[in-house]
């Protein structure tokens, strides 16, 4: 009964597409479907590469119209017609789903998913660069805590392969990249939050782990870049752990990182390496105030405002949730009696982050003081030096590897 009655709809559907005024209205009316439809499948294949969805018109129309070409062709498949639309419309659908894939026409920076090389179930970090609790005047330097939490959905965690000698492994830092089936797979860092490898160096640590800053503030209690920066200084972190908990995680990713073997928790087995470390989900770094490096010079200053700026992962090396989390501003008075007060602490504005061609959020202000200031004049020399006599290193088999730079002990 119900065949029959498709047959006959097919039938009367076939009839009325025969008469010109008809097939025109259904090539219309099925092209104008195929137009979102199209748009919906260049959504899907954005989403598909990671990225946020956001693609240029041309993409939706290519594909859109692409889709209406093959509609149009289905409806004429027994006229001449139907060649050169069906070619037209496989052609332009294609273009369409491949521009949109590759970024919608144009340069343009790379997707994360792209970045990362992601693939479905991958669960990322958020690292978060907390405001300061404390922030102190002692003489001429500036003291103050520095906080890195973690409220993703996996933990934020690094292996390392230490070089091995007499062979032309290198060694290398590695991000470690949850899977929600139970694996995962280790993506190599390039820049910051490296480890230093060399052999005669004689220690461990990961260069700039949090970068400091100090402003003039302007009107609006902002960071005064124009003006320049008053100080500076570089976190070189020797061991990223969990030191306390760091509230504000998502029940989503609690939900995803509950689903996780250690649940969250750093997994030191998860991947064989010479040392693994990391913040677990819901957790957070800490270095006090007190430690040595957590200060910065700022000489006789005169009575005024300033902001503080703390940047975590300042070269954007490591894949997170949220890249625009990273820096946190703490805007301070000095008094004429000298005294410090603190006025307020916030997130670094979206707006200060550049999106560079590889995918990476930085600040610019950031990024060039580091290289006029850290990385250009980096002397092994004098890191050698701060390393005798150093306390040793835990690696990831329980047994030490050391030692490591004074100050850098917790």
């Amino acid at each position: 009964m119900s065949s029959s009655i498709s047959a006959s709809a097919t039938s009367a559907l076939r009839a009325a597409a025969a008469t010109p005024g008809a097939s025109k209205l259904l090539t219309f009316g099925g092209g104008a479907l195929a137009v979102g439809a199209g748009v919906g499948a260049v959504a899907l294949a954005a989403k598909a590469t990671g990225d946020s969805g956001h693609r240029r018109l041309v993409s939706g129309v290519l594909a859109g119209t692409g889709v209406a070409a093959g509609v149009g062709a289905a409806l004429l498949r027994n006229t001449r017609a139907f060649g050169p639309l069906a070619g037209l419309g496989v052609g332009l659908a294609a273009a369409g789903i491949v521009d949109a894939i590759r970024g919608g026409g144009g340069a343009k920076p790379a997707p994360l998913g792209e970045r990362a090389n992601l693939k479905p179930g991958d669960l990322l970090p958020d690292g978060e660069q907390a405001a300061p609790t404390t922030v102190t005047r002692e003489g001429d330097s500036i003291r103050f805590d520095s906080v890195v939490g973690n409220r993703g959905a996996a933990p934020l965690q690094l292996s390392l392969h230490l070089a091995k000698e007499g062979t032309s492994d290198t060694g290398s830092t590695n991000q470690v990249i949850f899977n929600e089936d139970g694996t995962a797979k280790e993506r190599p860092l390039q820049g910051g939050l490296r480890l230093d490898e060399r052999r005669d160096h004689s220690h461990l640590h990961f260069d700039d782990f949090v970068y400091f800053q100090m402003y003039k503030a302007d009107g609006n209690g902002r960071p005064d870049t124009a003006a320049g920066e008053l100080a500076q200084g570089v976190k070189q972190s020797f061991y990223i752990t969990d030191v306390q908990k760091y509230d504000g995680t998502s029940a989503a990713n609690l939900e995803k990182a509950g689903k996780l073997k250690e649940k969250g928790m750093v997994d030191r087995g998860i991947i064989p390496a010479d040392v693994m470390q990391g913040i677990s989900v819901g957790n957070a770094d800490v270095y006090g105030a007190g430690l040595e490096g957590q200060s910065l010079n700022v000489g006789d200053i005169a009575p005024g405002r300033y902001v503080l700026r703390e940047t975590f992962d300042p070269n954007d090396e490591v894949i997170e949730q949220d890249e625009h989390n990273n820096a946190a501003d703490t805007l301070i008075e000095i008094g004429a009696d000298g005294k410090l007060t603190t006025i307020r602490s916030g997130f670094a504005p979206a707006s200060d982050y550049t999106q560079l061609d590889d995918g990476r959020s930085v600040i610019p202000s950031v990024v060039e003081s580091m290289k006029k200031n850290v990385h250009d004049h980096e002397n092994a020399a004098e890191r050698e030096e701060a390393a005798t006599n150093s306390p040793l290193f835990p690696s990831n088999d329980g047994g030490f590897i050391g030692p490591i730079a004074p100050g850098h002990t917790r």
